[in-house]
């Protein structure tokens, strides 16, 4: 694993011993820098039935994990600095997917059993429901803009909900729109339309809300956004065409990378470090492709088995992939690799880990377990679920 620098340490024996070789007419000066650590899991907290989608706010540092399975369902938050649940909040019919505003202090809970999004304040827990389209999924926010756009898949549109007030505004997008990426420094928006028969992404104007349109590949789902290289990333395909498209964030022009992928391995969502310019998408089959966003080369490094979510500590070079369910047997685990040369480490998680976030202030990564700790609830006996808590490499 990359470490960083240690800080290096004198001893108080090693001070004494010094002060007495300097009164024997010698000298002497000894430092030590401690061993590197490696990143271990440092706690378990207990969260509701079956988590899934997690965010975090940095600011507070405080994660919000959504318990699907809970009736109602809820969101769970959890204190970073004690790795304790503070605070269960309810939301509204099948969550999907959640996103946090650290500027505003504001969580986004999309539920996609009715059009609606749950809005937590961060400071009270209080919650408003803004009205969306039909069968909200992914959603994104733009901290600079206070903007929130919720891909409505049932609907053929995205929702812009204005952080402020709460007003809506409808933009049109392709057939079944499913995730959304934001570049908050070009004010653009990228929405992957699942359902379209060619495959595209709408890209929408964040000043204007006028939309573009770039065709990719067939089921275009996970992407991904390097806001300082303007570059996006679409993973997407099916029946053993799979394949990463690369849009130039000026231009709209497209490039293809991993679509040679071993055995036509299905792909999940890319992640990117935009330190290093590199992009990580996991395979199913059990790697995780590493693209060098310059030259578009890729190359391959094992993971445990069914990789499905990637997260990226870009400032740790770290990246952390969430081996999911694998029949006959659950994932159990999270391989951690060193961005720098691409060797890995694997922590045992609990059972179904589902996905994962970075908390960038404290370099602390959080892992929804579906299952908790429970082997049957693979089989689909309910479970109280677990969140995961790992501890960067150092």
């Amino acid at each position: 694993m990359r470490k960083s620098p240690g800080i290096i340490e004198v001893f108080p024996w090693l001070l004494v011993a010094g002060l007495l070789n300097g009164c024997g007419g010698g000298s002497s000066s000894s430092s030590m820098s401690p061993a590197p650590t490696p990143a271990s899991v440092i706690a378990t907290v207990q969260v509701g039935i079956d988590p899934s989608a997690l965010d975090v706010n940095s600011v507070t540092n405080r994660i919000y994990v959504v318990n699907q399975g809970d009736q109602p369902a809820t969101v769970s938050v959890i204190d970073g600095n004690t790795n304790s649940v503070v605070g269960t909040v309810p939301v509204g019919v099948s969550p999907y997917a959640v996103a946090v505003n650290s500027s505003t202090n504001k969580i986004y809970v999309s539920n996609s059993g009715e059009q609606s999004v749950t809005v937590i304040d961060g400071a009270t827990n209080k919650t408003t429901t803004v009205n969306v389209g039909t069968r909200p999924f992914g959603l994104a926010v733009n901290p600079s803009t206070n903007k929130i756009y919720v891909a409505n898949y049932g609907g053929q549109s995205v929702t812009v909900i204005d952080g402020a007030t709460n007003t809506t505004t409808t933009v049109a997008a392709g057939l079944g729109p499913l995730f959304v990426a934001v570049n908050s420094v070009s004010n653009k928006v990228y929405v992957t339309n699942n359902q379209e028969l060619s495959g595209t992404v709408t890209v929408i104007d964040g000043s204007t809300n006028q939309t573009q349109t770039v065709g990719v590949g067939l089921n275009p789902e996970g992407i991904a956004v390097n806001s300082v290289a303007n570059i996006v990333y679409v993973s997407g395909g099916s029946h053993g065409d799979y394949w990463v498209a690369v849009i130039d964030g000026a231009t709209l022009s497209l490039s293809l990378a991993d679509q040679n992928n071993p055995a036509g391995a299905i792909l999940g969502g890319p992640a990117v470090n935009p330190t290093t310019n590199k992009i990580y998408v996991p395979h199913q089959q059990g790697s995780v492709a590493v693209i060098d966003g310059k030259t578009l080369g890729v190359t391959s490094v094992p993971s445990g088995q069914a990789p499905q979510w990637v997260a990226v500590d870009a400032m740790n070079n770290q990246v952390y992939v969430v081996n999911g369910y694998s029949s006959p047997m659950p994932g159990t685990t999270v391989t951690v690799i060193d961005g720098a040369i691409n060797t890995t480490t694997t922590l045992q998680v609990g059972v179904n880990p589902a996905q994962a976030v970075v908390n960038s202030a404290t370099h602390r990564v959080y892992v929804t377990n579906s299952c908790g700790n429970s082997m049957s609830c693979a089989n689909g006996t309910p479970a109280q679920g677990t969140v995961s808590v790992i501890e960067a490499a150092r």
